[in-house]
């Protein structure tokens, strides 16, 4: 992350103590000392935290707040203040300042403050590119609405799902699908040596076709599961999207000993008082089964020591859910997902990657995205997966990220 912080002070003493306590806690620290100055040099290289005092020549710090409020990607603004200036910082604070400081300054309190400032402001950053990507999306998602209409109504296309998955489940039933299995009960049959009424098999073998054997009774219980969301209605509930919160920590809390084995942060956007009058229709159960599924599905394609972020946005009409998260490498040398590719992701048994992610304790079977999408589409929602270019370092050039929104419909 881009941890470079401006400051603005006419006071050397003042600037230099700041700026100490800030290069002491790994902060790219930079100095002006009035507004016009400041416009300067944000304008050269912004910011993403600025830390403006309020009385300064040539250009105060009020009038330094609205000019860098103006901005298309203003920054996180604090002010510096002392104790008897403190019912003037509450005036100045409604022109759009984050944050305030009061001199001198407090080291603990400068390392708090800067460390959830920072955090929103990659939140900030990260909702409007996520804006911006949406209008280059935009005609992806109208072809998504013109393949539904032209596949029938939303009971067809349950039908056409169960018909298909029906075929799928009771081909893995019959042995079909598996030959892996298969395989190795040829190698046991031709290997094994009889000893008076029993045979006896090689231990490596065996063991093989017991880990094979869990993972087809496993992918059969995923069948299972599909197969019920697509003959039966969910019971659903009007939840707020307050109490969704609730349930994306519930994930977050679950996913934790799969993040910590590649260090990912998770990060979840702040939570608005508004979002408690804002209400949706879903079963808590498998909406919580689709949130896990996409945040272990991040998990294992992220990129260590790298931060996954969930956003949520209120819309006209429905509520949307961001994940997003910096992806590996593939075998080909790609990064996130291939130009074309968006739909197939959520194909039964379709798979990015060769890779088997023994420490998740998944099938990878292809299975997962399929699940989430038609636990959405049971919702009258959807999910959508596409690249983004993050330019949220103006240290280096864009970063790829992969973005995946659920959309749920709001209560009206």
């Amino acid at each position: 992350m881009d941890k470079r912080v401006l400051i603005v002070e006419d006071d050397p003493v003042s600037a230099k103590i700041l700026e100490s306590v800030l290069q002491e806690n790994g902060y790219n620290v930079e100095t002006a000392e009035n507004g016009v100055e400041a416009v300067k040099k944000f304008d050269g290289s912004p910011f993403l935290i600025v830390i403006t005092d309020l009385e300064m020549p040539e250009m105060g710090g009020e009038e330094l707040i609205t000019r860098l409020n103006s901005y298309d990607n203003p920054p996180i603004i604090f002010v510096q203040t002392v104790h008897d200036e403190l019912s003037r910082v509450i005036e100045v604070m409604k022109l759009g300042v984050y944050d305030y400081l009061v001199k001198p300054v407090n080291t603990q309190d400068i390392r708090i403050k800067m460390n959830r400032a920072f955090e929103a402001a990659e939140m900030i950053r990260l909702k409007r590119i996520v804006e911006k990507e949406k209008i280059i999306r935009l005609e992806n998602q109208l072809e998504w609405v013109r393949w539904k209409e032209m596949a029938g109504s939303d009971s067809e296309i349950r039908r056409k799902d169960k018909a298909l998955f029906h075929s799928l489940q009771t081909s893995f039933n019959q042995g079909q699908g598996f030959g892996a299995l298969v395989t190795l009960l040829e190698l046991v049959s031709s290997s094994a040596k009889k000893h008076g009424d029993h045979f006896n098999v090689d231990a490596g073998l065996m063991e093989l076709i017991r880990e094979n054997m869990k993972m087809a009774s496993n992918a059969l219980g995923v069948f299972r599961e599909i197969d019920w969301l697509l003959s039966n209605d969910l019971p659903l509930e009007d939840t707020t999207c307050g109490d969704m919160y609730r349930i994306l920590q519930d994930a977050v809390d679950a996913a934790k000993r799969y993040t910590e084995k590649k260090n990912l942060g998770i990060l979840i956007s702040e939570r608005k008082d508004i979002f408690n009058d804002l209400k949706v229709r879903i079963s808590e159960k498998h909406f919580y089964r689709a949130v896990f599924e996409v945040i272990m599905n991040a998990c294992k394609f992220s990129e260590s020591n790298s931060d996954i972020i969930i956003m949520l946005h209120q819309r006209d009409d429905s509520v949307e859910i961001s994940f997003l998260n910096k992806p590996l490498s593939s075998e080909d040398g790609d990064i996130g997902i291939p130009m074309g590719y968006e739909y197939i992701l959520f194909e039964p048994f379709f798979r990015m990657t060769k890779n088997v992610f023994e420490d998740f304790n998944t099938l990878d079977f292809g299975l997962g995205l399929t699940i989430v999408e038609k636990i959405l589409m049971r919702h009258k929602g959807k999910v959508a997966i596409s690249n983004i270019q993050d330019y949220t370092d103006v240290t280096r050039g864009p970063v790829v990220k992969v973005n995946c929104v659920m959309t749920i419909p709001r209560v009206k």
